[in-house]
């Protein structure tokens, strides 16, 4: 096996794909579990990319076990992957209602603001409304927000989570209504 590894570490494609074809039940068995919003097929192409670069940079003088080394790369580079998906889909949610909430603004009167307004207003506590304002509507960084309100950044970022979860919630519960009627 580490013949093999060396090989490939030298550019030796068929030991390579060799490496690859042995470990495919295990990449299989990743994609199947860590993939959300990508298809089967780009996770496994992830999980592959993961494997190359462990291959890549095992180094056998640590006296670790490789299948144990592959595996934990490969884990974490999948973890990684659906940690930055996930606040790509929180910062499309948040931003593109601060695009909306800015786009309001200019006409005050209009009723489905004030109905908007009060929608997010209905649903979260006062600290998160005030964070709410000041996070994505007043464009304040986190750490300006806890030295405004005299609170630990984690206690800011608590509120985000929560606000985000309440409002990721509503928005996905069946009785929110169809995008642009609120």
């Amino acid at each position: 096996m580490n013949k093999k590894i060396e090989q490939a570490q030298q550019g030796n494609q068929q030991a390579m794909e060799e490496l690859i074809q042995q470990y495919q039940p295990l990449l299989i068995s990743f994609a199947k579990r860590k993939y959300v919003n990508h298809s089967f097929e780009e996770t496994l192409q992830e999980g592959q990319l993961a494997f190359i670069i462990a291959v890549q940079h095992f180094d056998p003088t640590y006296g670790i076990f490789f299948g144990s080394f592959a595996k934990q790369r490969i884990w974490r580079h999948l973890t990684s992957l659906l940690r930055k998906e996930k606040k790509w889909q929180e910062t499309i949610l948040v931003d593109g209602w601060k695009e909306d909430y800015n786009a309001i603004l200019s006409t005050t009167e209009d009723l489905d603001f004030r109905i908007w307004k009060e929608q997010v207003e209905s649903i979260l506590s006062e600290k998160e409304k005030q964070f709410f304002d000041l996070f994505w509507i007043k464009g304040f960084t986190v750490a300006e927000i806890a030295e405004q309100m005299n609170v630990s950044t984690n206690t800011v970022k608590t509120w985000k989570k929560r606000a985000i979860k309440k409002l990721r919630e509503d928005l996905l519960s069946p009785n929110h209504p169809p995008t642009g009627t609120i």
